[in-house]
């Protein structure tokens, strides 16, 4: 997932292509929430070392807890906490914001993971009662990875008084986009902090067949 300003931004643009922020249209939130759904050993391996990593660029969760209070909620087995928890990346995480745990297992079904993610998600939500209506929530899947500064752009638009953002993501060809993906975890240890004009060229040669076949122009035939 690459949100960068110009991904995050609403509806208001010029023809001369400036830009004007619309009036607030609600209250700032009080709170961020992100939420994580994640379960099984070799996804929970994967979310902590190869997407993690970019969350806690500065311009991503850290900058969600300079701006407000700020939960991450790991929506999982009840088995895979202690799993989470004895990960070093857990720890570093705990440093930044609030880490919360909520178990998943009646919903989690075979063969039906994004059924599992909303179910999780809306039970996370819901869980917060009426401070749900004042908590800005960050909807996660766990094989992200995001360009630093995409949650601070979030965050300066909710701030602002925005109600929602969406922000588009395309899917990679793990196999070839692995090693690039690997070289820049490597030399940056715990913190990696991606440009999204360089995740974005990375992204463009590692396309999934299934992305490439929804490319309504591509000249394969």
């Amino acid at each position: 997932m690459v949100a960068t300003s110009k991904d995050a931004e609403p509806a208001g643009s010029a023809r001369d292509g400036t830009f004007t922020m619309p009036a607030p249209m609600r209250p700032p939130p009080k709170a961020f929430c992100v939420l994580l759904p994640v379960w099984g050993e070799a996804f929970i391996d994967a979310f902590l070392e190869n997407s993690l990593p970019t969350l806690l660029a500065a311009g991503n969760v850290p900058a969600l807890a300079r701006t407000l209070p700020t939960r991450f909620v790991f929506l999982t087995r009840q088995r895979d906490e202690l799993t989470i928890r004895g990960h070093p990346a857990y720890a570093r995480l705990r440093q930044v914001c609030d880490v919360g745990f909520l178990p998943i297992d009646d919903l989690i079904m075979s063969g039906n993971h994004s059924t599992t993610i909303t179910l999780g998600w809306e039970r996370a939500v819901r869980r917060e009662g009426e401070a749900m209506l004042d908590t800005c929530f960050v909807f996660l899947v766990s094989d992200y990875v995001m360009a630093d500064g995409s949650l601070a752009t979030i965050a300066r638009h909710m701030m602002a008084g925005i109600s929602g953002i969406q922000a588009g993501n395309f899917q990679l060809n793990e196999e070839v986009a692995d090693y690039w993906l690997n070289e820049r975890l490597a030399a940056a240890g715990e913190v990696l902090s991606l440009k999204p004009r360089e995740m974005v060229r990375w992204g463009l040669d590692c396309l999934h067949p299934a992305t490439i076949a929804n490319i309504v122009n591509y000249p394969l035939c």
